[in-house]
Protein backbone atom coordinates (compact mmCIF):
# COMPACT_ATOMS: atom_id res chain seq x y z
CA UNK A 1 0.00 0.00 0.00
CA UNK A 2 2.89 2.41 0.58
CA UNK A 3 4.31 1.97 -2.69
CA UNK A 4 1.76 2.33 -4.73
CA UNK A 5 1.12 5.96 -2.75
CA UNK A 6 4.58 6.54 -3.21
CA UNK A 7 3.72 5.95 -6.71
CA UNK A 8 0.97 7.93 -7.31
CA UNK A 9 2.76 10.59 -5.97
CA UNK A 10 5.51 10.22 -7.61
CA UNK A 11 3.33 9.92 -10.88
CA UNK A 12 1.56 13.34 -10.10
CA UNK A 13 4.93 14.85 -9.12
CA UNK A 14 6.23 14.51 -12.59
CA UNK A 15 3.20 15.27 -14.40
CA UNK A 16 2.64 18.98 -12.46
CA UNK A 17 6.57 19.17 -12.89
CA UNK A 18 6.28 18.67 -16.49
CA UNK A 19 3.04 20.61 -16.85
CA UNK A 20 5.05 23.43 -15.01
CA UNK A 21 7.28 23.06 -17.76
CA UNK A 22 4.98 23.87 -20.71
CA UNK A 23 3.42 26.47 -19.08
CA UNK A 24 6.75 28.62 -17.79
CA UNK A 25 7.55 27.94 -21.63
CA UNK A 26 4.12 29.22 -22.89
CA UNK A 27 4.96 32.68 -20.65
CA UNK A 28 8.74 32.99 -21.86
CA UNK A 29 8.00 32.76 -25.41
CA UNK A 30 4.65 34.83 -25.45
CA UNK A 31 7.06 37.91 -23.75
CA UNK A 32 9.21 36.91 -26.32
CA UNK A 33 6.50 38.12 -29.13
CA UNK A 34 7.75 41.56 -31.07
CA UNK A 35 4.76 43.78 -31.42
CA UNK A 36 6.59 45.79 -33.56
CA UNK A 37 5.02 47.21 -36.72
CA UNK A 38 6.66 48.31 -39.67
CA UNK A 39 7.31 52.21 -40.16
CA UNK A 40 5.24 52.79 -43.15
CA UNK A 41 2.13 51.90 -40.67
CA UNK A 42 0.65 55.15 -38.98
CA UNK A 43 -3.14 54.10 -38.11
CA UNK A 44 -4.06 50.63 -35.48
CA UNK A 45 -7.28 48.82 -36.17
CA UNK A 46 -8.20 47.11 -32.66
CA UNK A 47 -11.46 45.17 -31.66
CA UNK A 48 -13.10 42.37 -32.74
CA UNK A 49 -14.17 40.55 -35.51
CA UNK A 50 -16.06 42.99 -36.85
CA UNK A 51 -13.04 44.64 -37.44
CA UNK A 52 -11.04 41.84 -38.28
CA UNK A 53 -13.34 41.24 -41.61
CA UNK A 54 -13.88 45.11 -42.42
CA UNK A 55 -10.64 46.48 -42.34
CA UNK A 56 -8.46 45.49 -45.15
CA UNK A 57 -4.61 46.23 -44.12
CA UNK A 58 -3.77 45.11 -47.36
CA UNK A 59 -5.79 47.57 -49.45
CA UNK A 60 -5.20 50.76 -46.99
CA UNK A 61 -1.02 50.04 -46.68
CA UNK A 62 -0.85 52.47 -44.05
CA UNK A 63 -2.75 50.61 -41.40
CA UNK A 64 -2.05 47.82 -39.37
CA UNK A 65 -5.33 45.55 -38.40
CA UNK A 66 -4.59 43.84 -34.81
CA UNK A 67 -8.02 43.19 -34.83
CA UNK A 68 -8.76 39.17 -33.66
CA UNK A 69 -12.08 37.59 -32.98
CA UNK A 70 -14.29 37.50 -29.82
CA UNK A 71 -11.75 39.81 -28.19
CA UNK A 72 -12.49 42.72 -25.34
CA UNK A 73 -11.01 45.95 -24.71
CA UNK A 74 -9.14 44.11 -21.79
CA UNK A 75 -7.17 42.25 -24.13
CA UNK A 76 -6.95 44.99 -27.13
CA UNK A 77 -5.61 47.00 -24.30
CA UNK A 78 -2.70 44.38 -23.21
CA UNK A 79 -1.85 44.54 -27.22
CA UNK A 80 -2.04 48.68 -27.26
CA UNK A 81 0.75 48.40 -24.52
CA UNK A 82 2.69 46.02 -25.93
CA UNK A 83 2.78 47.58 -29.67
CA UNK A 84 3.36 50.99 -28.25
CA UNK A 85 6.33 49.88 -26.23
CA UNK A 86 7.35 48.35 -29.07
CA UNK A 87 8.99 50.45 -32.25
CA UNK A 88 6.28 51.73 -33.94
CA UNK A 89 5.22 54.96 -36.09
CA UNK A 90 1.60 54.86 -34.61
CA UNK A 91 -0.32 58.13 -34.45
CA UNK A 92 -3.76 57.48 -35.00
CA UNK A 93 -5.91 54.48 -33.43
CA UNK A 94 -8.54 53.09 -35.19
CA UNK A 95 -11.21 51.10 -32.46
CA UNK A 96 -14.03 49.07 -33.03
CA UNK A 97 -17.01 50.51 -30.94
CA UNK A 98 -20.19 48.93 -31.56
CA UNK A 99 -23.18 48.44 -29.92
CA UNK A 100 -22.68 44.88 -28.65
CA UNK A 101 -19.73 46.43 -26.75
CA UNK A 102 -22.04 48.91 -24.57
CA UNK A 103 -24.75 45.81 -24.50
CA UNK A 104 -25.41 45.23 -20.56
CA UNK A 105 -23.90 42.29 -21.04
CA UNK A 106 -20.70 43.29 -22.42
CA UNK A 107 -18.66 42.07 -20.00
CA UNK A 108 -19.54 37.92 -21.21
CA UNK A 109 -16.57 38.50 -24.17
CA UNK A 110 -14.60 38.90 -20.56
CA UNK A 111 -16.03 36.46 -18.50
CA UNK A 112 -17.72 33.45 -20.31
CA UNK A 113 -16.73 29.65 -20.26
CA UNK A 114 -15.80 30.42 -23.74
CA UNK A 115 -13.15 33.09 -22.82
CA UNK A 116 -11.14 30.67 -20.84
CA UNK A 117 -10.34 28.85 -24.42
CA UNK A 118 -10.13 31.90 -26.88
CA UNK A 119 -8.86 34.65 -24.58
CA UNK A 120 -7.74 34.12 -20.99
CA UNK A 121 -5.12 31.68 -21.55
CA UNK A 122 -2.83 33.68 -24.58
CA UNK A 123 -3.05 36.76 -22.41
CA UNK A 124 -2.49 35.89 -18.89
CA UNK A 125 1.24 36.42 -19.41
CA UNK A 126 0.50 40.13 -19.83
CA UNK A 127 -1.51 40.49 -16.95
CA UNK A 128 -0.40 43.08 -14.25
CA UNK A 129 -1.70 42.81 -10.76
CA UNK A 130 -4.84 44.80 -12.08
CA UNK A 131 -5.84 41.89 -14.53
CA UNK A 132 -5.46 39.22 -11.97
CA UNK A 133 -7.85 40.36 -9.49
CA UNK A 134 -10.61 40.58 -11.46
CA UNK A 135 -10.72 36.77 -12.38
CA UNK A 136 -11.05 34.34 -9.56
CA UNK A 137 -8.44 31.48 -9.07
CA UNK A 138 -10.31 28.51 -10.50
CA UNK A 139 -10.85 30.25 -13.71
CA UNK A 140 -8.04 31.67 -14.27
CA UNK A 141 -6.43 28.14 -13.63
CA UNK A 142 -8.37 26.97 -16.16
CA UNK A 143 -6.97 29.38 -18.72
CA UNK A 144 -3.13 28.68 -17.57
CA UNK A 145 -4.04 25.07 -17.79
CA UNK A 146 -5.34 25.85 -21.38
CA UNK A 147 -2.75 27.93 -22.75
CA UNK A 148 -0.26 24.69 -23.27
CA UNK A 149 -2.11 23.72 -25.94
CA UNK A 150 -1.51 26.39 -27.90
CA UNK A 151 0.86 26.26 -31.09
CA UNK A 152 0.99 29.59 -32.57
CA UNK A 153 2.16 32.36 -30.40
CA UNK A 154 3.52 34.58 -33.17
CA UNK A 155 2.97 38.54 -33.56
CA UNK A 156 0.28 37.20 -36.05
CA UNK A 157 -1.63 35.01 -34.03
CA UNK A 158 -3.06 38.41 -31.45
CA UNK A 159 -4.47 39.39 -34.20
CA UNK A 160 -5.01 40.66 -38.22
CA UNK A 161 -7.61 41.30 -41.08
CA UNK A 162 -9.19 38.81 -43.09
CA UNK A 163 -11.87 38.13 -45.22
CA UNK A 164 -15.74 35.93 -44.84
CA UNK A 165 -17.04 34.75 -47.67
CA UNK A 166 -21.42 34.08 -48.93
CA UNK A 167 -23.74 35.47 -47.21
CA UNK A 168 -25.68 33.51 -43.71
CA UNK A 169 -28.11 36.14 -42.68
CA UNK A 170 -31.22 33.72 -42.91
CA UNK A 171 -29.07 31.10 -41.02
CA UNK A 172 -27.56 33.06 -38.49
CA UNK A 173 -31.10 34.28 -37.37
CA UNK A 174 -32.76 30.79 -37.44
CA UNK A 175 -30.08 29.83 -34.95
CA UNK A 176 -30.55 32.56 -33.12
CA UNK A 177 -34.49 32.41 -32.64
CA UNK A 178 -33.41 28.19 -31.33
CA UNK A 179 -30.57 29.79 -28.97
CA UNK A 180 -31.31 28.93 -25.47
CA UNK A 181 -30.82 32.15 -23.73
CA UNK A 182 -28.51 32.90 -21.20
CA UNK A 183 -29.74 34.07 -18.27
CA UNK A 184 -26.41 34.63 -17.03
CA UNK A 185 -26.01 38.58 -16.08
CA UNK A 186 -21.80 39.89 -16.81
CA UNK A 187 -22.80 43.59 -17.11
CA UNK A 188 -20.24 45.73 -18.54
CA UNK A 189 -18.23 47.59 -16.15
CA UNK A 190 -15.11 45.97 -17.43
CA UNK A 191 -15.34 46.47 -21.00
CA UNK A 192 -16.02 50.54 -20.60
CA UNK A 193 -13.25 50.67 -17.88
CA UNK A 194 -11.02 49.00 -20.08
CA UNK A 195 -12.06 51.42 -23.37
CA UNK A 196 -11.29 54.33 -21.02
CA UNK A 197 -7.87 52.58 -20.05
CA UNK A 198 -7.25 52.41 -23.85
CA UNK A 199 -8.72 56.21 -24.59
CA UNK A 200 -6.30 56.95 -21.40
CA UNK A 201 -2.96 55.29 -23.03
CA UNK A 202 -3.53 56.64 -26.11
CA UNK A 203 -3.61 59.96 -24.58
CA UNK A 204 -0.35 59.60 -22.91
CA UNK A 205 1.20 59.17 -26.36
CA UNK A 206 -0.72 61.33 -28.28
CA UNK A 207 -2.17 59.02 -30.46
CA UNK A 208 -5.71 60.54 -31.90
CA UNK A 209 -8.56 57.76 -31.14
CA UNK A 210 -11.48 57.22 -33.71
CA UNK A 211 -14.28 55.12 -32.92
CA UNK A 212 -15.50 52.74 -35.39
CA UNK A 213 -18.94 51.09 -35.95
CA UNK A 214 -18.88 48.91 -38.93
CA UNK A 215 -22.25 48.25 -40.85
CA UNK A 216 -24.52 45.78 -39.05
CA UNK A 217 -27.71 43.73 -40.43
CA UNK A 218 -30.99 45.71 -38.82
CA UNK A 219 -28.81 46.56 -35.90
CA UNK A 220 -32.56 48.33 -34.34
CA UNK A 221 -33.54 44.63 -34.24
CA UNK A 222 -30.74 42.64 -32.81
CA UNK A 223 -28.99 45.21 -30.68
CA UNK A 224 -29.88 47.83 -27.90
CA UNK A 225 -28.67 51.14 -29.90
CA UNK A 226 -30.75 53.44 -27.65
CA UNK A 227 -27.84 52.37 -25.05
CA UNK A 228 -25.58 52.45 -27.70
CA UNK A 229 -26.11 56.12 -28.87
CA UNK A 230 -26.90 57.30 -24.89
CA UNK A 231 -23.65 56.28 -23.93
CA UNK A 232 -21.62 57.26 -26.67
CA UNK A 233 -22.90 61.15 -25.84
CA UNK A 234 -22.79 61.00 -22.60
CA UNK A 235 -19.10 59.57 -22.36
CA UNK A 236 -17.41 59.81 -25.56
CA UNK A 237 -18.58 62.76 -27.45
CA UNK A 238 -15.66 64.05 -27.54
CA UNK A 239 -14.04 61.46 -29.70
CA UNK A 240 -14.11 61.27 -33.34
CA UNK A 241 -16.62 58.73 -34.38
CA UNK A 242 -17.45 57.10 -37.39
CA UNK A 243 -20.76 55.80 -37.11
CA UNK A 244 -22.19 53.20 -39.96
CA UNK A 245 -24.17 50.65 -37.49
CA UNK A 246 -27.35 51.95 -39.30
CA UNK A 247 -26.50 52.38 -42.85
CA UNK A 248 -28.35 50.62 -44.85
CA UNK A 249 -25.51 48.12 -46.76
CA UNK A 250 -26.89 45.61 -49.65
CA UNK A 251 -27.05 41.67 -48.06
CA UNK A 252 -24.77 40.77 -50.74
CA UNK A 253 -21.95 42.56 -48.78
CA UNK A 254 -22.82 41.02 -45.67
CA UNK A 255 -21.38 37.99 -44.19
CA UNK A 256 -24.23 37.76 -41.06
CA UNK A 257 -25.97 40.03 -39.00
CA UNK A 258 -22.51 41.74 -37.78
CA UNK A 259 -20.04 41.03 -40.34
CA UNK A 260 -19.38 42.26 -43.64
CA UNK A 261 -18.40 39.79 -46.81
CA UNK A 262 -15.23 40.12 -48.84
CA UNK A 263 -17.73 42.52 -50.53
CA UNK A 264 -18.25 44.54 -47.87
CA UNK A 265 -14.79 44.73 -46.26
CA UNK A 266 -13.57 45.46 -50.17
CA UNK A 267 -15.81 48.53 -50.43
CA UNK A 268 -15.30 50.23 -47.17
CA UNK A 269 -11.27 49.15 -47.38
CA UNK A 270 -11.42 51.46 -51.06
CA UNK A 271 -13.02 54.32 -49.95
CA UNK A 272 -10.92 55.11 -47.34
CA UNK A 273 -8.38 54.35 -49.43
CA UNK A 274 -9.81 56.82 -52.58
CA UNK A 275 -10.97 59.32 -50.29
CA UNK A 276 -8.74 59.45 -46.93
CA UNK A 277 -9.64 57.97 -42.91
CA UNK A 278 -10.14 61.45 -41.75
CA UNK A 279 -12.97 62.24 -44.47
CA UNK A 280 -13.95 59.15 -44.23
CA UNK A 281 -15.07 59.80 -40.48
CA UNK A 282 -16.48 63.32 -41.74
CA UNK A 283 -18.90 61.34 -44.03
CA UNK A 284 -20.70 59.26 -41.69
CA UNK A 285 -20.98 60.78 -38.55
CA UNK A 286 -23.25 60.06 -35.35
CA UNK A 287 -26.64 58.78 -37.29
CA UNK A 288 -28.44 59.43 -34.01
CA UNK A 289 -27.96 63.07 -32.11
CA UNK A 290 -27.86 63.27 -28.56
CA UNK A 291 -31.45 63.27 -27.77
CA UNK A 292 -30.92 62.09 -24.05
CA UNK A 293 -30.87 64.59 -21.15
CA UNK A 294 -28.53 63.28 -18.02
CA UNK A 295 -28.94 64.15 -14.46
CA UNK A 296 -27.06 67.23 -13.30
CA UNK A 297 -24.78 67.15 -10.26
CA UNK A 298 -26.78 68.71 -8.29
CA UNK A 299 -29.69 66.21 -8.41
CA UNK A 300 -27.46 62.94 -8.20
Amino acid sequence: MKKFLIRILLFWGIFIGIYSIFIIRFIYLSNKVSFEIEPNKNILVLGDSQGQFCISDTIIGNTYNLCRWGEGYLPNYLKLKRVLNSPNQIDTLLLIFTPLKTDKNADKTDFSPETVNHTLGKYYPFFSKEEFKLFSFPYFMQGVLRSVTYTDISFQSFGSSGMLYGNHIETVIEKQNKKTPDKTFYGNKVELKYLNKILSLCADHNIQVILFSPPMYQADKFYDTSNFYKIYHKEYSHIPFCDMTEINFPDSCMADINHLNIHGARRISHEIKEIGLQNFVRKYPPSRQSIFTFPSATSQ
